[in-house]
């Protein structure tokens, strides 16, 4: 069992940067994040914006140790190592 003592799923979303290919043609980008939990995605019609609600939403701009940290992912690594199954 995690060592937080919870088992509950968490629903966590990452946006990644544009790449710069992505940028030399002028894309921009589709979603963003609103605040920790909420995310909006730009729908095709009329540039009208819907929003998502997450247990987690992470922006661009943080780094892969801070998603693996802020998601959960090490407490979900640490559990598979005492013998508990993690997806």
């Amino acid at each position: 069992m995690p060592r937080d003592g919870s088992s509950c799923i968490r629903a966590v979303v990452r946006v990644r940067p544009l790449l710069p290919s992505e940028i030399s043609r002028g894309e921009e980008a589709c979603c963003e994040v609103k605040d920790a939990t909420n995310l909006l995605i730009r729908s095709a019609e009329a540039g009208k914006w819907r929003q998502y609600t997450f247990d987690a939403c992470l922006p661009s701009d943080r780094t892969q140790k801070q998603v693996f940290q802020e998601s959960g992912v090490i407490n979900l690594l640490d559990a598979a190592i005492d013998g508990y199954a993690g997806t």
